[in-house]
């Protein structure tokens, strides 16, 4: 009984020490941005613990659904608030990953993202003389229901994944991938499709 009671009392107290420090991480960002601006900011939102971050990207302009698992590390390029992003509910975001947010990337409910994943939003030459070949463009990222993304992915501007896709570990997403489909590789390529009259 004795034990018990320790052991509840114990975890009380790390869960409010845990509260206490995702506070203070929220706080630290609040005055980056204030004082520093939200480029110094969102740096600084790569060492946010989970529910920090979670807080964070909520109060900056994202919509996140309930019982979300972001991990720690994430980087976020190209904006000046959390509005383009749009995280559906019971979703996982593995550590490291990077969202371009130049344009809208919307990931629906239950969707794993494995970690180091990336979504990039945008192509932009620069100073390069291929500019006038390949202008800038951004386009819309979209994830659908019950997808999968594999460690390492990368899906490019314009994509939309169909509900229930599994895209393999390294792969390179640059084409719609319709519902129910398994996909892989460099650029990625259908291995699986419950639709068969769909291809990519």
């Amino acid at each position: 009984m004795i034990v018990r009671l320790c052991s509840r009392s114990l975890r009380a107290i790390q869960f409010l020490l845990s509260t206490l420090f995702a506070y203070f991480q929220v706080i630290s960002f609040v005055f980056r941005n204030l004082l520093f601006g939200f480029k110094v900011a969102s740096a600084y939102s790569e060492s946010l613990s989970s529910r920090a971050l979670v807080i964070v990207l909520r109060l900056y302009g994202a919509n996140i659904g309930k019982n979300c698992d972001i991990q720690p590390g994430i980087t976020f390029h190209n904006c000046k608030n959390f509005n383009n992003l749009t995280i559906g509910k019971n979703c996982h975001i593995g550590k490291n990953c990077f969202f371009d947010l130049r344009e809208s990337i919307t990931i629906e409910d239950n969707v794993v993202i494995s970690m180091f994943s990336k979504f990039v939003t945008h192509i932009d030459m620069t100073k390069s003389s291929l500019t006038e070949e390949f202008p800038a463009s951004c386009a819309p990222i979209r994830i659908g229901t019950d997808s999968y993304l594999g460690i390492s992915s990368t899906v490019l501007m314009g994509v939309e994944l169909g509900s229930k896709v599994l895209v393999g570990a390294n792969s390179l997403v640059n084409v719609s991938v319709p519902s129910n489909s398994r996909v892989a590789g460099t650029p990625c390529k259908a291995i699986l499709s419950k639709n068969t009259n769909e291809s990519l």
